[in-house]
């Protein structure tokens, strides 16, 4: 059950770090939007269709108490030439590429009205340079149709050798026409081509983005973690209202830092509520609250995020200690959240978060994957430090939700 309410997306950087993003949003738990979830309606292929527009975070200085800093503007990468299907590349020294090793490739038929993939993301902007150790993953391109939305996803055994390894920064690039990318902690059999994958295709995160380039790198001590046993599933959400066919495809990049030199390791913050009831009329507002549990405290939020869809107006989020975490307008742009200081919690402190919606039709929306149908009320952030790594989650279905943990 779980797995079909999880979806979210949510690229930033943190405290002294670039979030670089220009272009679609993103996916939640089966919606669309602006920099967190999004999800689709089934139609050919597994797609849907209700398009989100782009997030453009712009800086501001935090002050104690007052709305947290949003993401500055990111380090974004076009133009260049796509990278090879469905391969794994290291980085050897600082912008100098290794070795390729190809990874069993699928490519769809092309057309001759089709465009070639632009897998570097906001077009005109300049790449910046990967540090040493620096790991490539390509996905394979596929033919993205005029009007489409789909979801493909292509799993990657794990880049860095079976090895536990600390992920101090990572940068994704995703071809026009994207909707979301997830990055996904995953030990599979499964096929390492690209496969059609849906909404329900959820697992803890490692990542997740919702613009053409997006870049998270972590403060020095700090790091996610992607064991050895693990790979890697890439989860891709396309949206093409280009009006023409397109070749699309995505590239993530994972750079590792020594794993002894970590003393706070950061996960994901997702909370949901599922039973939202819009009725007709403007200014329908649902609070909800979740504590923190326990075995989390003290934990410290770095960076937040917020998802609603078309209806949405107002998303307010804050904690019981009397710090605003969240105070944004916009549910097809909403600006990825930076944390500096972070802002910390302690076992019973609680976070409440308000979405209010204005609903013009003459029935009752309800909460689900379409932007332009269904809504969402979400709460997402990355925090440190995560027992074991896990995923800290609240759904709900009331005024209060209750938390679980999801480890990978």
């Amino acid at each position: 059950m779980k797995n079909s309410v999880y979806f979210f997306v949510f690229g930033c950087a943190l405290a002294s770090v670039g979030c670089g993003q220009s272009g679609s949003d993103a996916p939640g738990a089966a919606g669309s939007s602006a920099s967190i979830p999004v999800l689709p309606n089934n139609s050919a292929q597994g797609t849907n269709s209700a398009p989100i527009a782009p997030a453009n975070p712009a800086q501001t200085a935090p002050s104690a108490g007052s709305v947290p800093n949003q993401a500055p503007p990111a380090l974004g990468a076009a133009g260049g030439a796509s990278t090879p299907q469905g391969t794994v590349r290291a980085t050897g020294a600082a912008g100098a590429q290794g070795s390729s090793v190809a990874a069993p490739g699928q490519s769809a038929a092309g057309s001759p009205a089709v465009s070639a993939p632009d897998a570097m993301g906001a077009a005109g902007a300049a790449a910046s340079a990967d540090p040493p150790g620096t790991v490539t993953l390509t996905t394979d391109t596929f033919l993205l149709k005029a009007d489409q939305e789909i979801y493909k996803c292509q799993n990657f055994d794990n880049p860095f050798k079976g090895k536990d390894t600390a992920v101090q920064r990572v940068a994704t690039d995703m071809s026009p026409g994207s909707h979301h990318l997830h990055v996904y902690h995953l030990t599979t059999s499964a096929t390492r081509t690209l496969e059609d994958c849906n909404i329900s295709d959820f697992h803890p995160l490692l990542f997740a983005a919702a613009k053409p380039h997006s870049e998270q790198q972590y403060p020095a001590g700090m790091a996610a973690q992607l064991l050895g046993k693990n790979g890697i599933r890439i989860q891709l959400h396309y949206i093409n209202t280009s009006g023409r066919d397109l070749m699309v495809n995505a590239t993530l990049k994972l750079t590792p830092v020594d794993y002894a030199s970590v003393t706070k390791w950061v996960s994901e913050l997702y909370f949901n509520q599922l039973a939202v009831q819009v009725p007709p009329g403007p200014g329908h507002s649902i609070t909800t609250t979740c504590a923190i549990p326990q075995k989390y405290g003290p934990i410290g939020l770095v960076s937040g995020g917020t998802h609603m869809h078309k209806r949405g107006v107002h998303f307010v989020a804050s904690t019981s200690t009397g710090k605003q975490l969240a105070d944004v307008t916009s549910w097809d742009d909403p600006p990825p959240i930076v944390y500096d200081p972070p802002i910390m919690l302690n076992p019973g402190d609680k976070i409440t978060w308000t979405c209010t919606y204005d609903n013009e039709t003459s029935g009752t929306i309800t909460f689900g994957e379409s932007a332009e149908t269904n809504e969402m009320c979400i709460y997402l952030a990355r925090f440190f430090s995560a027992p074991d790594g896990a995923q800290l989650e609240c759904l709900a279905s009331g005024p209060m939700g209750m938390t679980s943990t999801r480890t990978y």
